[in-house]
């Protein structure tokens, strides 16, 4: 049994998503706040459909992913396009 998490996603990786993970995404207008919301194999997807926005297309070490999960955060996913760009 998977278990569902949210993550906060900025304002742009929200706009970015939006096309295609719109039944994924939640905003909380009244606090302008953007989430994302599955399990583990969508964050999976999301997170390789969100390296378009940071110019990044190689592969990754999937470790991050799975910081990502457990933390409930995309800061290691963040992190790790800030310092490969």
């Amino acid at each position: 049994m998977y278990s569902l998490k949210s993550y906060r996603l900025t304002k742009d990786e929200y706009n970015y998503l939006l096309p295609v993970l719109r039944d994924k995404l939640l905003h909380k207008g009244e606090i302008d706040r953007h989430y994302f919301c599955g399990d583990g194999d969508e964050l999976d997807d999301m997170l390789s459909r969100l390296k378009g926005l940071y110019n990044y297309f190689s592969d990754y070490n999937a470790i991050i992913n799975y910081k990502c999960f457990k933390s409930g955060s995309l800061e290691p996913f963040r992190d790790l396009m800030v310092a490969v760009a």
